[in-house]
């Protein structure tokens, strides 16, 4: 009877002329609910629905009717409806998700970031470059230089000799040098030109000899050098002035006299300073024909003497002075 009952609420509500024809789900709704009221154990609100049917089929009301069909209609159609919207959420920053730990993509992405780039590999290490034909010819010049002039002590000519500083990566005009440290630069030339002055001119580098005035090596001022005629003439005659000038005062005439300032070099005529300085004029003119002036005439040097007048020695205004002409 109960089934009976059940069915016939079914019946009519699907139907009903409110809701209009029920679709496949809710008709499979409907059993379904009619299936497991009859398994269920009989309670008041099994007794209690047909007894709402009945009002609402003896009435004609279809209110009642549409109350019981929306909620079962209701009540499936929320529960799917809340599912598939939980599926798609997102996830949270930092939680693992199936495909970030899969291992098989992993794999291929890791695998080309191992690999060392081009720009990661190290290059090999170059040498320097080596000497250009220039800086070949400046380094020979330089360090020949540097060994030189560490040998130019001197106390007279004889001490003083000269040397050749070409090498093989440029020819050079001889330099003066100390007789003993002649050979101490002839050994580093040759060292030199066994280096990097070797194989100079095979490689295609130039190689030139300037044209070089005859020069003397001379001890002056206690250092050895070179000097032409010219310089050598100058340099007697400037220095011999030089104390001439320090010492013109002078109170009377007394106090001045003359004296002859020729040297090897070049003859001049007389000239005149205070007493005080005719013992110093006269050593520097000693000192200067034993040294830039001792071999000026050997070494082909010009020596010319100039006709002089007849002169006194005056002192005028504190200070000598030569008078020329007959007294």
């Amino acid at each position: 009877m109960k089934r009976l009952w059940i069915v016939f609420v079914v019946l009519m509500f699907g139907c009903s002329p409110t809701t209009g024809t029920p679709d496949g789900a809710s008709q499979n709704e409907a059993a379904q609910e009619a299936t497991t009221a009859d398994e269920k154990p009989t309670t008041g609100e099994a007794s209690q629905e047909p007894t709402v049917a009945d009002e609402g089929k003896e009435g004609g009301d279809t209110e009642p009717a549409s109350e019981p069909a929306s909620e079962p209609a209701s009540e499936p159609t929320a529960e799917p409806a809340t599912e598939p919207a939980s599926e798609p959420s997102t996830p949270d920053a930092g939680e693992a998700t199936p495909e970030d730990s899969s291992g098989p993509e992993d794999g291929p992405e890791a695998g080309p970031e191992s690999e060392p780039t081009p720009e990661s590999t190290p290059e090999p290490v170059q040498e320097s470059d080596p000497m250009t034909c220039t800086e070949r010819a400046q380094k020979a010049v330089a360090d020949v230089e540097a060994e030189r002039v560490k040998h130019l002590t001197c106390a007279a000519n004889t001490d003083c000799t000269n040397v050749g500083t070409s090498t093989d990566c440029q020819g050079a005009c001889p330099k003066a040098v100390s007789t003993s440290g002649k050979t101490k630069v002839e050994s580093l030339i040759t060292q030199i030109n066994q280096t990097y002055c070797k194989g100079y001119q095979a490689d295609g580098c130039p190689y030139a000899t300037p044209k070089c005035v005859a020069n003397s090596p001379v001890c002056y001022q206690k250092t050895c050098m070179l000097m032409t005629c010219t310089e050598r003439r100058t340099k007697a005659s400037d220095d011999v002035r030089a104390i001439e000038q320090q010492n013109l005062s002078c109170t009377v005439d007394s106090d001045c006299v003359l004296y002859w300032s020729g040297t090897k070099c070049a003859g001049a005529c007389q000239r005149v300073v205070n007493k005080t300085g005719e013992p110093l004029v006269k050593a520097a003119i000693t000192d200067i024909n034993n040294g830039i002036c001792e071999t000026y005439q050997q070494d082909q040097c010009p020596y010319a003497t100039p006709s002089c007048l007849p002169a006194q020695a005056k002192c005028t205004n504190s200070v000598c002075v030569m008078v020329t002409g007959t007294p």
